[in-house]
């Protein structure tokens, strides 16, 4: 498991995913937002490799905010739901960062320390929990405010990484210089068919 979340931070740019080394490009929502779209994006990528959910390795270092999510008037009912189902559950940490971080939020000791949390990689295998869980995860990392860190599937036999954004859909980045690409390419183009997404290849 060390290897696959070291394999993440030693590929993937953590401070811009776009410059990553083997960047092959994203789906997005084509027009405003509106409910739904993070769960259709969410449901497709699970439909898409659900033959091989067995393979995928969820590294995240997805974290909340403890104060935030203690606050009723924070986010809608919903969405606190959702994120203390996760905390629950393991997939999403809960952190008291006044307590942990300070509050001189300007300070390079500030962003220093947030900068290895956001490294601090936990490794899942998606066998290990059920769909919903998985569609939860992806679509709070998509969709709620106040969800921080990163969050990346590996299909470690295709030699690629997928990530989902706050644009409503996900991006793929190659693991290696013999990934599958074409495999990645061939994802976002039936995503960019999902009704009122589209698709980027920059590779």
């Amino acid at each position: 498991m060390a290897d696959i979340s070291k394999l993440v931070a030693n590929t993937i740019n953590l401070q811009g995913y776009g410059s990553s080394r083997w960047f092959v490009g994203y789906f997005e929502k084509s027009g405003k937002y509106r409910k739904g779209l993070a769960e259709a994006a969410a449901r497709f990528f699970l439909d898409y490799f659900g033959r091989s959910l067995d393979d995928i390795a969820l590294v995240s270092s997805m974290s909340v905010d403890a104060k935030e999510i203690e606050a009723p008037n924070f986010m809608e009912k919903g969405d606190l739901r959702l994120l203390r189902t996760l905390v629950q559950t393991g997939l999403i940490r809960e952190i008291n960062y006044h307590a942990r971080f300070g509050c001189d939020y300007s300070s390079k000791e500030y962003e220093a320390q947030l900068k290895a949390e956001w490294s601090n990689f936990e490794v899942f295998f998606a066998d290990a929990f059920d769909l919903s869980s998985l569609e939860n995860v992806l679509v709070a990392k998509m969709r709620v405010d106040g969800v921080y860190g990163h969050c990346f599937l590996v299909l470690e036999r295709l030699g690629l990484a997928f990530y989902p954004h706050d644009d409503m859909g996900f991006g793929v980045i190659g693991l290696r210089g013999s990934a599958d690409f074409h495999a990645a390419k061939e994802f976002l183009i039936q995503a960019g068919h999902l009704k009122d997404h589209r698709c980027v290849i920059q590779m």
